[in-house]
């Protein structure tokens, strides 16, 4: 099964398929797909505004035995889809949980038509550089504030992460990023007590975005889940 598996990334709230681009050449040849979720990108369709319903859509686009690589709001739906999905056979939460609250003063500054900067500096590491950061500073933009406001209203509304991620009868990955402020401090645990599938690493060097931050560190964690699944 594992050279025929396919990864299919999701990315999180506020984001584009673009938060994958410095992780997809350290993939090579492995078959991937990039989703961006409704109202952004190519994907005009702003029918979908939960996390069940993100879901749903992307289930759609599942066509072969896939591993789901979901980043915060992405690992929501990849729990959804995990748990109902038969085509996916393996799941890695990166910078993810199976709750994501949201502060009311987010949504409220978010629903005002602005991105706190405060969050944006904590989704990051101290030592990421001055580059990196105006980079992602500027992908901020290319997302409607609406979208990205009912993005985090979804994670803050999503309750069915816990039962979820008890039913995935699939092996799970989850990814941490060492400097990581949005999660829980307990998180690993909870997870891992809820799930006996599960297993947790920690990339050094790190905050909510391995992705960016670490993407070499990242892609050798997940060739090497997709190789020990047969």
């Amino acid at each position: 099964m594992a050279n025929k598996l396919h990864f299919l990334f999701i990315h999180g709230a506020g984001g584009t398929q673009s938060k994958w681009r410095l992780l997809r050449e350290k993939l090579g040849d492995i078959p991937a797909q990039y989703v961006d979720l409704p109202g952004r990108g190519n994907n005009l369709d702003v029918s979908a505004n939960s996390i069940g319903a993100y879901a749903n859509k992307v289930s759609d686009m599942i066509h072969e035995e896939t591993i789901v690589v979901g980043h915060s709001m992405g690992g929501l739906i990849g729990i959804q889809l995990a748990s109902t999905n038969p085509k996916v056979k393996g799941l890695v939460l990166v910078g993810s949980h199976f709750t994501l609250p949201v502060h009311p003063k987010i949504l409220n500054k978010l629903n005002e038509g602005t991105f706190p900067d405060g969050l944006f500096y904590a989704s990051y590491s101290k030592g990421v550089s001055t580059v990196l950061l105006e980079e992602e500073k500027a992908e901020i933009g290319n997302v409607p504030i609406s979208v990205t406001h009912n993005d985090f209203y979804a994670c803050n509304e999503y309750m069915e992460g816990k039962k979820n991620l008890i039913k995935a009868a699939v092996p799970i990955l989850a990814v941490y990023g060492e400097d990581d402020r949005m999660l829980p401090l307990n998180a690993s645990s909870e997870i891992m007590s809820l799930n006996s599938n599960t297993t947790v690493t920690t990339v050094t060097n790190s905050g909510h975005y391995i992705m960016i931050e670490q993407p070499e560190a990242l892609a050798d964690i997940l060739i090497e889940f997709r190789n020990n699944l047969n």
